[in-house]
């Protein structure tokens, strides 16, 4: 499965939501219960919880958008090769 994780919250993460092809987005991540119904609305997977848990397996990119919660420097390595060259 292909695409980045689309973390969002508030009125700017709706937008997103709406805006982002479900084709590019692999799972949308957010915590408020009014956008998992907008994400299922427009026909994105979901992942309604903390980015943090262990049950949350990350794409290979990520786009925040509005996201409410301040991301650990571990969830961030797990991206970080994908982003440095040799």
């Amino acid at each position: 499965m292909s695409g980045l994780d689309l973390l969002a919250g508030g009125a700017l993460g709706a937008w997103a939501i709406r805006t982002a092809p479900p084709a590019l987005v692999r799972q949308v991540v957010c915590l408020d219960e009014a956008l998992v119904g907008v994400a299922a609305e427009r026909g994105h997977e979901i992942f309604a919880g903390d980015p943090h848990q262990a049950a949350f397996a990350p794409a290979g990119a990520a786009l925040s958008v509005d996201f409410p919660l301040v991301l650990r420097p571990e969830l961030i390595d797990l991206r970080r090769g994908d982003l440095e060259h040799p």
